[in-house]
């Protein structure tokens, strides 16, 4: 698999498949750059597909300084010869789509996001605090590897109500490996960014953006959702029903659908 050498990052290591308008797809911080094969299969006949494993995750190095997240992705831009690019994030990878389109809005096209975060989003009232995030929080602590999965795939992937994301067998074990393998390899916790607040850049967000939030997401994503639909006109949310944090996992049928849809208006 190809990879580019990052100063200060190491080894950013990548997917480039299929030709036509360039689609980066960004992943969460739970997985790596897998999260997305099903998307780069279903999509690389029509688009050219970047799936990259970000600095601290996959097969790509760990960081040695902090930095702006947006930076090895510019930079991986610049060196595959890509001006423009529509972005397709997921989680924390929707942080940092976000956070890209803020700084540099000519580069692009267009957002797509999954149960997006965003960096310096602090939702007004307080939220919920179920007795699972504690018990997460002792796993983390503990530096359970299994215990932090197993919790971490409750939260995230089925959600937290008695709902449980329907979703094939192997995709659910691609993502308790990718998950598995992020806390085994690498530091644990986010690569070190440096400080960052996007809440008042967003609002002058100038990219079409979609935001599809799984209806059993956390508290957070929620909330998070809501704001930018009302307070960011380049906005639109899709709620997905039967959804956790991952809509593309658990409804990779409907997800696809829409993305491939959006693209086509927005491509």
């Amino acid at each position: 698999m190809p990879d580019i050498d990052v100063e200060g990052l190491g080894r950013v290591f990548y997917r480039d498949v299929g030709a036509g308008p360039s689609v980066v797809l960004l992943h969460s911080a739970l997985t790596d750059r897998r999260q997305w094969d099903r998307e780069v299969a279903d999509l690389s006949d029509r688009y050219r597909l970047i799936a990259l494993d970000f600095p601290g995750f996959g097969q790509s190095h760990d960081p040695s300084v902090p930095f702006d997240p947006a930076d090895p992705l510019f930079y991986l831009m610049d060196q595959l010869g890509i001006e423009q690019a529509h972005l397709v994030g997921s989680s924390l990878g929707g942080s940092i789509a976000i956070h890209a389109a803020i700084r540099a809005p000519e580069r692009i096209c267009s957002l797509f996001l999954a149960g997006t975060g965003m960096f310096g989003f602090t939702p007004h009232n307080a939220l919920d605090d179920p007795p699972i995030y504690r018990e997460y929080e002792a796993s983390w602590e503990a530096h359970d590897i299994e215990r932090v999965v197993a919790t971490g795939a409750a939260i995230w992937l089925d959600g937290l109500s008695s709902f449980s994301a329907p979703m094939v067998e192997t995709v659910r074990q691609t993502f308790l490996v990718t998950y598995r393998d992020r806390l085994k390899n690498h530091p644990w916790g986010n690569p070190p960014f440096v400080p960052l607040n996007d809440q008042d850049g967003v609002l002058h967000l100038e990219p079409p953006t979609m935001v599809v939030i799984g209806e059993h997401d956390t508290a957070y994503c929620l909330a998070l959702a809501d704001w930018l639909e009302q307070s960011v006109p380049a906005v639109t949310v899709y709620h997905m029903r039967r959804a956790a944090h991952f809509p593309n996992l658990s409804q990779p049928e409907e997800f696809r659908g829409l993305l491939r849809d959006w693209l086509a208006v927005h491509a």
